[in-house]
């Protein structure tokens, strides 16, 4: 088929409708619901206290046997290296303490000395 050619200076013209009315479109229908055949699983209906079923409580008895296990299993450190990693943490904090500290008294006075006379 062959469609009509424009020159190049002319434009298509618009085709008013007829008395200006509104086109209606059909409404659309709904799907159609999946087919059951004998491939396809029945769908289970369970009841609510089912689905609604607390756990068991040897199922959280087993998640501590688990947790005392793990526990079990870590490599502590001995009592003289607790200690001698606790004495290293007070002494860094200590240290960034004065540090923090002297910073801060530079400021003040950078501020109070300078900036605010």
């Amino acid at each position: 088929m062959q469609r009509a050619k424009l020159h190049h200076n002319k434009k298509q013209e618009k085709r008013p409708r007829s008395d200006g009315a509104v086109e209606v479109l059909p409404t659309v229908s709904e799907a159609h619901a999946a087919p059951r055949d004998k491939v396809a699983r029945p769908v289970k209906q369970t009841p609510a206290s089912k689905r609604l079923q607390v756990r068991k409580p040897s199922v959280s008895f087993s998640f501590a046997q688990d947790i005392i296990a793990e526990l079990k299993r870590v490599a502590w450190p001995s009592r003289e290296d607790a200690n001698r990693l606790t004495f290293i943490v007070i002494v860094v904090s200590l240290a960034v303490g004065v540090l923090l500290g002297i910073v801060d008294f530079i400021f003040y006075w950078i501020i109070n000395g300078l900036i605010l006379r």
